[in-house]
């Protein structure tokens, strides 16, 4: 499996970067139908997922489908299974009932792997 698992309770702890980057592709459609860009700039920047200027060069981009395909992009080919973990977190904890779904099922999906 993908995941790393704690060694003496056996709960998932994180996840490889392969098996987060497999899970986003999997799962690339409805990460760019569902994900709220500029509702979560901010919480990603603050748990260090994307840089000040990555955020900054999200913003800047006019259109949301714009937006996503560049955060997809950013969290497949330049971060880490930590920072996916984090990521599903951010989406499970917004007020939106389809994106917390969504962020369970990004988990699960990598669970699987």
């Amino acid at each position: 499996m993908g995941y790393l698992k704690d060694l003496l309770s056996g709960d998932i702890i994180g996840y490889s970067q392969q098996v987060a980057q497999k899970a986003l592709s999997d799962r690339s459609k409805e990460f760019c139908r569902i994900v709220p860009v500029d509702e979560i700039i901010g919480q990603l920047k603050n748990d260090g997922i994307i840089s000040d200027h990555q955020g900054k060069e999200l913003k800047i981009l006019k259109h949301d489908s714009d937006k996503r395909d560049q955060l997809l992009t950013i969290l497949k080919k330049e971060r880490s299974g930590e920072d996916f973990e984090k990521f599903c977190d951010v989406l499970t904890e917004n007020s939106v009932t389809t994106v917390q779904k969504f962020g369970k099922k990004l988990r699960e999906a990598a669970a699987n792997y």
